[in-house]
């Protein structure tokens, strides 16, 4: 779980928590963070490593602790848990509630990543990773076709998007797409099928769909591009503005973030394994997949089953685009991780200058690095006609008409031409874009939206406030009282009309969706007042609906944030509680006090450190009690370097003295 997914259930608990304080931190800060993770005591870091190995990233209930218990053999689990309280106070560990009231835990998924790269640099391992031959020796990994992947599923997002803004994803009476509409999206899909069916990814399925294009639509939903509704997808227009403003860089980290949250098996060897190849990997350097994937294995002790799974993971990545995969004649693996973190990428992000190539005969060719906002706007006026290797757009007279019902207006379509044409716009091409409007016969219907104002004052301070939107048309003043808007500016205007204590803001969501068409939208991209969603804005809003999250669809829990947070002394009483005489000092003691001693143990995961006959003092770390009247047996659990449980069992009657170990803070 991300910090801003926990911040927000938090902040719906207790606003004034401090801990809501050290995440927000955290999230604006990576150096806080760091500090943080390097402020722990000495007692403290070697058991968040310990935590980090068997929890990872995901969620855990409390009863894992006892699963984990005699597996870590410098530490017993017991300190784990008393640690707990310290690591909540210091916001590096958080306390949810499962939705049947179970209590877990989770290591914040940015504090996890930012621990296990500290680890990272501290082996020195990346150093040793790269791949320094030429890359025409690389071979495609099997069942792709080739060694980079490209764009892929981030171009079949965008597709979607595009069709759902056109209204071309309608429904049947059934409620599924029709057919033809599945074969055409079938035929534009880049992914590869077989790819996606690896054993660590849970691709989805659907009914009449192939699982690639059931990922897509579903990935859609997710990134709130488009969004089913009773007849069909329907496109986003409150989020449309930031996608087609992102870089694709963005994108391809947005479908990363998706789909390791939602298309991955909730297995913790798995997850540290992703997280391990992602920060290993380097975008323009080939990192080896045998070495990272050793690496991973003597760090988190992860078995040959999620090995594979790993190898299989990172062909689905390729598939979607998140890395290139090659591999040498002799089979080893070479991976190039594209998905690099958002503040790794160049400041620059898309080119806003002359992409495009207007040619005599109406085809357009758009430049291999055209930002996904001249694509959109090319989509609603022209036809596709290809999109490998370059995507080429022919315009039409059906276009041309279609574009008028989309609000692009033949004056909005030359000036759009010329803006980002690189050598200009042939004569033939305006020619024809005069004669198809004469043809129309100069009249064009346009659906708008009605101002009515209660009185004249109120049409003279819009008039007066609104002066810049007047001049620009996109306010056109008709009578004393009334105004009419283009319904793709009705957003825009009703916040200021709001601003202005002259609308009543909308009662609910329903009311709002129904002040904005479906392709109301910005139609010119140097045009002011443009609605931009900054990436932070665009965050919150995406956890608005949040009242708990679904963290794995193979298995959903929905967690909630626990109304006892940070309840330190509760969770600290069952030590607090121990006899002083237990813990201070060796000492001998009656059956029956023995046998409550080493219960406790037990029961608190502690070991206990043993003085046997010989003057031997030795830890232990009690598993069972065997009591029977005449007899007490306890059984020791430890984990040796050949990774077997080992029990010893030992007669209590030895023990010269014993006392319980406790933490160094307790």
């Amino acid at each position: 779980m991300k910090l801003t997914e926990l911040l927000n259930m938090l902040l719906k608990v207790n606003r004034d928590h401090p801990v809501a304080r050290l995440w927000q931190r955290y999230a604006q800060s990576e150096q806080d963070l760091r500090q943080a993770l390097a402020g722990m005591s000495p007692e403290l870091k070697p058991l968040f490593k310990v935590l980090m190995r068997f929890a990872g990233p995901l969620p855990f209930e409390a009863n894992k602790l006892d699963e984990w218990h005699g597996q870590c053999e410098q530490y017993p689990i017991g300190y784990v848990q008393a640690a707990l309280p310290l690591y909540m106070k210091l916001g590096l560990v958080a306390q949810l509630e499962l939705s049947w009231g179970e209590q877990a835990y989770v290591i914040p998924q940015e504090i996890y990543e930012a621990a296990s790269h500290d680890h990272l640099v501290e082996n020195r391992l990346v150093d040793d990773l790269s791949y320094g031959s030429p890359m025409h020796e690389l071979l495609p990994v099997m069942p792709s076709a080739t060694i980079e992947a490209g764009e892929e599923a981030v171009q079949d997002l965008f597709r979607i998007m595009v069709l759902a803004a056109q209204g071309e994803l309608s429904f049947t009476s059934k409620g599924v797409l029709q057919k033809k509409i599945i074969q055409r999206l079938e035929g534009m899909l880049r992914i590869e099928e077989n790819a996606l069916k690896a054993d660590g990814f849970l691709c989805p399925t659907a009914p009449f769909l192939s699982s690639r294009l059931a990922l897509i639509l579903e990935l859609a939903c997710a990134m709130k591009m488009i969004a089913p509704e009773p007849d069909g997808y329907k496109i986003n227009a409150q989020k449309l503005h930031y996608w087609l403003d992102s870089s694709v860089n963005h994108w391809r980290r947005a479908l990363h973030e998706i789909v390791r949250k939602q298309y991955v098996r909730a297995d913790v060897e798995m997850h540290q394994g992703i997280i391990a190849i992602e920060q290993c990997g380097h975008s323009s350097e080939w990192r080896s997949v045998s070495k990272v994937l050793k690496y991973v294995e003597s760090t988190y002790g992860c078995s040959n089953r999620s090995m594979g799974w790993l190898r299989d993971w990172l062909l689905a990545s390729h598939a979607l685009g998140l890395c290139d995969l090659g591999r040498l004649p002799e089979g080893e693996w070479y991976y190039r991780w594209k998905a690099v973190p958002l503040e790794q990428q160049d400041a620059c992000s898309q080119e806003e200058g002359p992409q495009l190539f207007v040619q005599p005969d109406f085809e357009i060719m758009t430049v291999p690095e055209c930002s996904f906002r001249v694509r959109y706007e090319l989509e609603m006026m022209a036809e596709l006609q290809a999109s490998e290797p370059l995507s080429i757009y022919k315009l039409r007279f059906e276009s041309f008409k279609k574009a008028l019902e989309r609000g692009r207006a033949r004056e909005w379509q030359l000036e759009f031409l010329r803006l980002f044409a690189v050598n200009g716009v042939p004569s033939s091409v305006e020619d024809a874009l005069l004669q198809w409007s004469l043809q129309l016969n100069k009249v064009h219907i346009q659906e708008v939206l009605l101002v009515r104002c209660q009185d004249e004052e109120a049409f003279e301070r819009i008039q007066v406030e609104c002066q810049e939107d007047i001049q620009h048309l996109r306010l056109v003043p008709i009578g004393s009282k009334d105004y009419i808007l283009a319904a793709e500016h009705a957003e825009d205007i009703a916040k200021k009309l709001t601003r202005m204590g002259l609308l009543s803001p909308p009662k609910s969501r329903q009311e709002a969706k129904g002040l904005i068409p479906p392709f109301a939208v910005s139609v010119r991209p140097s045009e002011e007042g443009e609605i931009h969603l900054g990436e932070q804005e665009f965050k919150e809003e995406m956890m608005q609906d949040l009242k708990g999250t679904v963290y794995s669809i193979g298995r959903l829990k929905y967690y909630e944030m626990d109304a006892d947070l940070l309840a330190e002394t509760m969770a600290s009483a069952p030590y607090y509680r121990l006899p002083e005489m237990w813990t201070k000092s060796m000492r001998t003691y009656h059956a029956s006090t023995m046998r409550e001693l080493i219960q406790t143990a037990i029961e608190l995961r502690l070991s206990i450190e043993v003085e046997l006959s010989n003057h031997e003092r030795r830890l232990l770390t009690p598993w069972r009690l065997q009591s029977t009247p005449a007899e007490l047996t306890l059984l020791e659990a430890s984990l040796d370097n050949s990774n077997r449980l080992n029990r010893v069992s030992f007669d209590p009657k030895q023990f010269k003295g014993v006392r319980i170990l406790l933490p160094a803070w307790l």
